[in-house]
């Protein structure tokens, strides 16, 4: 091998890695919710005495909240939510309540350290009569979390664009070598 193919064989190698970098992308996906127990929307005859929310993922024991309110807007969770690995479970204060529309409100927080939140509503009986919506309600939190998926869709992190930076230096200063090599002779 010549003196300057080496040079020239490396400033390619480099040229390679530096696109195959630029190429990559970590995994983004947050854990979600995969079941609720009740389910969201279920009709049930009594008033159960947990609710068990179960993600995609273990969910860390940090910061963990599971409200459960009636269709009066008073809290009828009991206690602190426990964290059992992917799943969470909420006990529920005892009601006689028949007909009864209940709201879960959670936020947790997913394997990956990032908060997640939701909500969802199940019925007891014939649900309220106050004329409450089953339908799961749009809070500022999904739409955070599309400004999320778009961001994550598009791969520029700040990791990425360190790294980029990073390699864009190394191949700029073999560069700078390799002309200053060829130069001198």
């Amino acid at each position: 091998m010549s003196s300057q193919t080496k040079p020239r064989n490396i400033l390619i190698a480099l040229f390679f890695a530096f696109f195959a970098l630029l190429g990559m992308s970590p995994a983004q996906a947050h854990d979600e919710l995969v079941s609720s127990d009740p389910a969201a929307d279920a009709s049930l005859q009594s008033t159960p005495q947990e609710i068990t929310l179960t993600y995609s993922a273990e969910i860390m024991e940090i910061g963990n909240e599971v409200r459960v309110t009636n269709s009066a807007g008073d809290v009828v969770s009991d206690g602190d939510a426990k964290t059992e690995g992917r799943d969470v479970v909420q006990n529920i204060k005892s009601s006689d309540a028949t007909d009864e529309t209940y709201t879960v409100t959670w936020r947790v927080v997913s394997s990956d350290g990032h908060p997640i939140q939701g909500e969802y509503k199940f019925t007891v009986g014939n649900g309220a009569q106050a004329g409450s919506s089953a339908q799961p309600s749009e809070t500022a939190a999904s739409a955070e979390a599309a400004s999320e998926n778009a961001d994550a869709k598009t791969g520029f992190t700040p990791l990425n664009i360190g790294i980029f930076a990073v390699a864009a230096l190394a191949v700029l200063g073999v560069l700078a070598t390799v002309l200053a090599k060829n130069r001198k002779r």
